[in-house]
C-alpha cells in the first residue's frame, strides 16, 4: 500500500508540474495575445499614414522613372550642345591667345625698330606695309580696349568708392562687339538646330 500511496503521489506531483506548465504556458500565451492585439491596433492606427507614404513613393518612382527616360532620350543631344559649347569657349580662347601673341610681336617690332631709319625702310617697303597697316589697326583695337575699359573703372569708382588701379593689372580679354554678336549667332544657331 506504500507503493501506491508513493505511486499516487509522484503521479499528483507529476500531474501538478504538468499543470503548472500548462498554466504557465496559457498565461504566456494569453500574454502574447495581449501583445500581439495592441501591437495589431497600434499597426491599424498608422495604416493611413503608411498608405499616404506608399502612394508617395510610388509617384516618385514614377516621376523618376520619367525622367531617367527623359534623359535617355535627350543625352545625345545634351552631349550634342556641351561639346558646341565647349568648342566656342575654345574658339574665343584661341582667338584672344592669337590676339595676344600678335599684340606682343606687334610691341617686340616697335621696340625692335627704334631709329628712325629703321622706321622709314620698314614704311618704304611696300610687302611690309601692309603689316604695317594690320599693326596699326590691332595698336588702335588694343588702345580702344584700354579705354573703355578705363572708362569702365571710372564709372565704378564714381558709383563705389574710390579705389586706386595699377595700369597693366587689368585684362585685354574682352571681345570686340562684333565679335560677341558672332558667338551669340553662333550659340543660338546651334541651340535651334537641336531643338
Amino acid at each position: 500500500m506504500y507503493e501506491i500511496e508513493l505511486y499516487s503521489f509522484c503521479s499528483i506531483e507529476s500531474l501538478d508540474e504538468v499543470h503548472r506548465r500548462h498554466r504557465d504556458d496559457a498565461d504566456r500565451a494569453s500574454d502574447d495575445l495581449f501583445t500581439s492585439q495592441s501591437e495589431i491596433d497600434k499597426l491599424e492606427k498608422r495604416v493611413p499614414e503608411l498608405t499616404e507614404k506608399h502612394k508617395f513613393y510610388q509617384d516618385l518612382k514614377g516621376y523618376i522613372t520619367d525622367l531617367v527616360e527623359c534623359f535617355d532620350e535627350k543625352l545625345g543631344q545634351i552631349k550634342y550642345l556641351e561639346e558646341k559649347f565647349y568648342k566656342s569657349k575654345q574658339a574665343v580662347a584661341t582667338k584672344i591667345m592669337e590676339r595676344r601673341r600678335e599684340d606682343v610681336r606687334d610691341q617686340m617690332m616697335e621696340l625692335s625698330a627704334n631709329t628712325k631709319q629703321q622706321q622709314q625702310q620698314i614704311v618704304q617697303d611696300p610687302s611690309t606695309q601692309a603689316d604695317l597697316a594690320a599693326r596699326q589697326r590691332r595698336a588702335a583695337e588694343r588702345e580702344g580696349r584700354r579705354r573703355r575699359r578705363l572708362q569702365a573703372r571710372q564709372a565704378a569708382a564714381a558709383i563705389v568708392a574710390k579705389q586706386q588701379h595699377n595700369d597693366g593689372l587689368s585684362s585685354d580679354d574682352e571681345l570686340s562687339t562684333t565679335e560677341q554678336v558672332g558667338v551669340l549667332i553662333c550659340a543660338f544657331e546651334s541651340l535651334f538646330y537641336i531643338i
